[in-house]
């Protein structure tokens, strides 16, 4: 083992990222294109890969719409993993899984009704920005940097007065 990372260091190789031409996924399928997004002929004029892999669309013989879902967890049947859910906003079908359901049911929470692209959008809208904003800690008014902007009405403490905070 020891040799390899002597072996890496000499050749620059250490500490850095895999190279993108390991990657099984193309750019736009990666974490990557949600926060910095490239066109197919950037990325590959970057050296990235591109995937023609399209996911499959649900059957969408005799789905069900978004509202006609029952809020009640305790009252769908195993029926739903073989029905198609159309999304309330994209009108794209998607379909529950077994595993989906079985979490669902376990945390007794209703089944969602908007296809899972736009529920991941959703989710990265919610994230705070990727950069560092001036700030001052809501206890001792101390300077500080966060990703929480003003608007956003959080209080965010300095590290000493966050951890006085949990102890």
């Amino acid at each position: 083992m020891h040799e390899v990372i002597e072996h890496m260091k000499r050749t620059g190789e250490y500490g850095e990222f895999f190279p993108s031409s390991l990657s099984p996924f193309g750019y736009h399928e990666t974490a990557a294109n949600d926060y910095f997004p490239l066109s197919q002929r950037t990325a590959t004029q970057r050296g990235f890969s591109w995937s023609e892999f399209k996911s499959p669309v649900a059957d969408a013989s005799a789905p069900v719409n978004g509202t006609e879902v029952n809020d009640s967890i305790r009252e769908v049947t195993d029926g739903i993993l073989e029905t198609p859910i159309l999304c309330e906003q994209s009108g794209r079908p998607f379909r529950i899984t077994v595993h989906e359901l079985s979490l669902y049911r376990r945390m007794e929470i209703p089944l969602p009704i908007l296809h899972p692209d736009i529920r991941f959008a959703q989710r990265m809208l919610a994230r705070s920005p990727r950069k560092l904003l001036d700030a001052r800690c809501a206890k001792c008014a101390e300077k500080i940097r966060t990703t929480s902007a003003p608007e956003r009405n959080k209080t965010v403490y300095c590290e000493q007065c966050y951890q006085k905070y949990l102890h």
